[in-house]
């Protein structure tokens, strides 16, 4: 036995399509523009920002003579102030490449002091390990 069945179908009037419609879009975009922020606020916090390459003192001081319009004594007098601070700026940073060198062989000599040779043996490695990670930084 076979029923006659029937299909219901509801109509919406034209006011009601346009508003489902409009709901629909509003939907949509916001849904859009909250994916794209997110994916921006990601990949800003993802990519790896490289910095721009060290300026030499020679770059420095053409960029400076260029924008302050420098006569050809003074931009010699400034290529070698800066030549002079470059300098020191070297000296200085092997002194404190030094100095935290010393630091490091003292701690571990009195953290021999204080481990078990096993325990020593362990955190030297680590010790060394780290170290060479932030010899990388300097």
């Amino acid at each position: 036995m076979v029923e006659d069945q029937k299909i219901i179908i509801k109509r919406y009037s034209r006011k009601q399509v346009i508003t489902l419609t409009i709901c629909a879009a509003v939907i949509l975009l916001s849904g859009i523009a909250i994916g794209t922020g997110t994916t921006v606020l990601l990949a800003q916090n993802r990519f790896i920002k490289i910095a721009p390459p060290h300026k030499t003192a020679d770059d420095i001081t053409k960029k400076i003579s260029e924008k302050y319009d420098l006569n050809s004594q003074q931009t010699a007098q400034v290529q070698t102030l800066l030549n002079d601070m470059f300098a020191k700026g070297k000296l200085y940073k092997d002194e404190m490449n030094a100095k935290r060198d010393a630091d490091a062989e003292i701690m571990i000599a009195q953290m021999k002091l204080i481990l078990t040779d096993e325990q020593f043996v362990k955190w030297n490695k680590d010790f060394e390990a780290l170290r060479e990670k932030f010899k990388k930084f300097r």
